[in-house]
């Protein structure tokens, strides 16, 4: 959405954020489909990603964007390189 997501990339971009997928096509392998957009961000910490969808820019953002659809957000820890 053209209102939400330059809000929303200043928030989450600011507090670290590196998006790895931002929209694009996606395919079910097995099981269901998924959403029909799906963002990936990656942080160093799960400290890091929490602050970010926590803090005041990012509630901003998040209460345009509901307007335009509804949002699940997880958080997970990845494995060392």
């Amino acid at each position: 959405n053209r209102e939400y997501v330059p809000l929303a990339t200043k928030a989450l971009g600011g507090a670290g954020a590196r998006f790895l997928v931002r929209g694009g096509k996606t395919m079910a392998i097995t099981g269901d489909g998924p959403p029909t957009r799906v963002a990936i961000v990656q942080y160093e910490t799960l400290e890091q990603a929490y602050a970010a969808y926590t803090s005041p820019a990012y509630k901003e953002a998040s209460v345009v964007g509901q307007k335009y659809g509804k949002f699940r957000l997880w958080a997970a820890e990845g494995v060392a390189p």
